[in-house]
């Protein structure tokens, strides 16, 4: 998972902390596998993938900022025919020091944050951020923007999310099949994953709401489908996200608009303006 574990020091202003956050560090945490997720698993591990993607990164320093600070440059670089499935790389102004899977969504949802787990190995331009939505659900996400908005992460608890998701693995799910415990036809879920313990991979069932296909530049295809995981009769939107899927790490071969799919997932996030 250390594929894009290249920084550089940088000088950064300190903020203090929203009184009701917590804020704490780690020092691992890479984009390998949300790379995989991306490109497909086995793209990842061939040549022309990985060709592909420094490519990409080498083309994201002649690209025109979309959020910048003093110290850093949030750029993003065309990855697909789909104008929202992007590769968002971080820079330094001169040097790129991060690159992970973009998928933007006008999907939003107020969120209020617990705890901020600061990556230290990246100089804290980069965390893992812990709460919940719309006072309901906890769910946690990587913030696709934090080295650009860490003040507004740490000094509001309550903020405005757009949040969507990046599959490592899809199939077809199959929760009444050999199991004691019956499910309603409906039942959709999200928890931890158990096979990749961090914080923002997340084991799920989920209906397909809509989807479409996605042609990734000289390379393979995937879906961008719009999927319910939490039912709500009272908002069919109560927290049904954007997701992408790489054909890749799918384990079956057709997607139908009702279907109920299983998988691994990681939530990505940023703050919406208001």
């Amino acid at each position: 998972m250390g594929l894009f574990n290249l920084f550089k020091k940088n000088n950064q202003e300190e903020h203090s902390s929203h009184p009701e956050i917590k804020m704490s560090e780690i020092d691992n945490g890479s984009h390998g596998d949300n790379i995989g997720g991306l490109i497909g698993f086995n793209s990842l591990n061939d040549e022309n993938g990985r060709k592909f993607i420094n490519e990409l990164m080498a083309k994201s320093m002649i690209e025109k900022s979309e959020l910048a600070t003093k110290s850093y440059e949030l750029k993003s670089t065309s990855i697909s025919n789909n104008s929202n499935l992007k590769l968002r790389v971080l820079t330094d102004t001169k040097n790129v020091i991060s690159a992970f899977p973009y998928l933007k969504t006008n999907y939003k949802l107020p969120y209020t944050t617990k705890e901020i787990i600061e990556w230290k190995h990246m100089n804290k331009s980069e965390a893992e951020i812990k709460g919940g939505g719309r006072n309901t659900f906890g769910f946690d996400f990587f913030p696709t923007d934090y080295a650009i908005n860490k003040s507004k992460y740490i000094q509001n608890n309550e903020i405005q999310l757009h949040v969507s998701a990046i599959a490592f693995v899809v199939d077809k799910s199959e929760t009444n099949q050999n199991t004691e415990v019956k499910f309603s036809d409906d039942f959709v879920s999200y928890m931890p994953s158990s096979n990749l313990p961090r914080q923002t991979y997340y084991d799920f069932i989920a209906k397909v709401i809509d989807f479409k296909k996605v042609e990734l530049v000289n390379l393979n295809q995937g879906y961008l489908a719009k999927v319910k995981l939490i039912n709500d009769d009272s908002d069919p939107n109560f927290f049904t996200v954007d997701m992408f899927m790489n054909k890749e790490n799918m384990r079956m071969t057709t997607l139908e608009k009702g279907m109920k799919i299983s998988g691994l997932l990681w939530f990505q996030g940023e703050i919406a303006n208001e």
